[in-house]
């Protein structure tokens, strides 16, 4: 799924956001959907899925953990984030 490497964000100077700011995220979100990137995490019973999406489809879909959220969150500016709770 497209999340390797650095955003054009972070190349143009704006702070991703803090590790605690994250790890908020992380825990009270349900849905999180990172504009620009096409991939999705949801909170289910288990715990996060991360969905690929490519033309609008889901083309993937695997369990990630915890961590893998809170470090890919980490890479991107607050405005980048849109979460349902």
């Amino acid at each position: 799924m497209g999340l390797s490497g650095s955003t054009l964000r972070e190349s143009s100077g704006i702070s991703p956001m803090p590790s605690s700011t994250a790890s908020i995220i992380a825990e009270k979100a349900a849905r999180i959907i990172i504009q620009g990137q096409d991939v999705t995490f949801e909170k289910g019973p288990m715990g996060w899925i991360a969905t690929g999406w490519q033309q609008g489809l889901p083309v993937a879909r695997k369990p990630v953990s915890d961590a893998l959220v809170v470090s890919t969150l980490q890479r991107f500016p607050e405005d980048a984030i849109s979460m349902t709770f």
